[in-house]
């Protein structure tokens, strides 16, 4: 198994964090540049519970996941490859910061599990091909972008 985990504490209390997370259909505006392309379920207003089917557009990639949790301390979902090739389990956390409740600790993290894992792994072939370190990238650039958002709120006091 491997393991990517970022985090970023934000100036926005978790529910607002969550709240503007949830708001796949304004994801672009805030990250258009991003790896995050849209995240939804697979079947139009159907709830993002547990065991739901979801869409979800990466860049350079279209996946079926299924939602694992939707609660307010956390969202993840769970992807795969067929035959035990490649297994993703992809979450967001939100807890209260370390600068008080006013502020967010958002961990964006994924595990990765299967007979291809090692591609994204701390090995020399996984290095040499920088897939871990892109996807790190990735995760950060999407972190910053949701903060700046979620920030953004918050001096505007909307």
């Amino acid at each position: 198994m491997t393991l990517i985990l970022t985090r970023i504490e934000i100036d926005a209390p978790p529910a607002v964090v969550r709240a503007k997370f949830l708001d796949f259909e304004n994801l672009l505006n805030y990250s258009p540049d991003g790896f995050i392309k849209s995240i939804g379920p697979k079947v139009e207003g159907e709830a993002l519970i547990e065991g739901t089917k979801m869409r979800c557009v990466l860049k350079g990639a279209t996946m079926e996941p299924v939602c694992l949790e939707n609660s307010p301390s956390a969202f993840s979902w769970r992807g795969a490859l067929p035959l035990g090739l490649f297994t993703g389990d992809h979450g967001f956390r939100f807890s209260p910061g370390v600068s008080g409740p006013e502020t967010t600790i958002f961990i964006h993290e994924e595990q990765f599990s299967g007979l291809l894992a090692f591609m994204i792994g701390d090995n020399w072939f996984a290095r040499s091909v920088g897939l871990r370190r892109k996807t790190e990238a990735g995760f950060k650039g999407f972190n910053v972008d949701l903060k700046s958002v979620c920030e953004q709120w918050k001096q505007e006091g909307v």
